[in-house]
């Protein structure tokens, strides 16, 4: 079919053959209770508690039909998730396969270009050049999880100065939206440095310092 979940489904697939990975791509099963735990949560959480699309405005119905269309989940479990070391004091970086990571990013960065070629054939030269930085995910790893060396290693230092020495929460929790004037208390050591490395490695002409 053309539905988004399709032609994600269908990106995926052609972003696996380009790779050559052994990662399996397949649909959830039916059967799976619902969506592992993610950040969409809180999106999900959000339209629940909007009226009906009949008695929303032209612009937050735009939003609405977005936000239903376009929020995907892509997990590494077919039916429920199990994890026996999820949030018990095993789950460190040393647990943390940083290669797994490296193959899952290289994934999604081709699907994300297929899917930006918007049904035209990819270029299988690009989608050639398109390499994760394997050394630089491994050294995120350490540290983004661990407290030594810390967050106050040269790293994170190039983008912010940390107030604590430990990171203080999972990296896909990020407190606080970016601002250039961030109001510290409420505001995360990794969110800062996660906003700021985002920044510097994807826009075209960096004038600035959220520090």
């Amino acid at each position: 079919g053309s539905s988004p979940v399709n032609k994600t489904f269908d990106a995926f697939q052609y972003a696996h053959e380009s790779l050559g990975s052994n990662i399996k791509i397949s649909m959830a099963s039916k059967s799976n209770p619902g969506i592992p735990p993610s950040s969409l949560m809180s999106f999900l959480r959000k339209i629940s508690i909007l009226p009906s699309p009949t008695s929303l405005t032209t612009a937050a119905l735009m939003i609405y039909v977005r936000v239903e269309l376009f929020l995907r989940v892509a997990a590494d479990f077919f039916h429920n998730i199990y994890n026996f070391i999820y949030y018990v004091f095993y789950f460190t970086a040393a647990n943390i396969n940083s290669s797994a990571i490296v193959t899952t990013a290289s994934l999604v960065t081709h699907t994300l270009y297929i899917l930006a070629s918007d049904g035209k054939e990819a270029n299988n030269k690009i989608l050639d050049s398109i390499n994760v930085n394997s050394s630089l995910v491994e050294e995120l790893v350490i540290r983004l999880l661990t407290c030594e060396p810390r967050l106050s290693c040269g790293l994170v230092k190039d983008y912010i100065g940390p107030t604590s020495n430990c990171p203080k929460n999972y990296v896909g929790v990020l407190v606080g939206e970016p601002s250039t004037a961030p109001l510290l208390d409420y505001v995360s050591d990794i969110s800062q440095f996660v906003w700021n490395f985002l920044a510097e490695r994807t826009c075209k002409h960096c004038l600035f310092n959220l520090q």
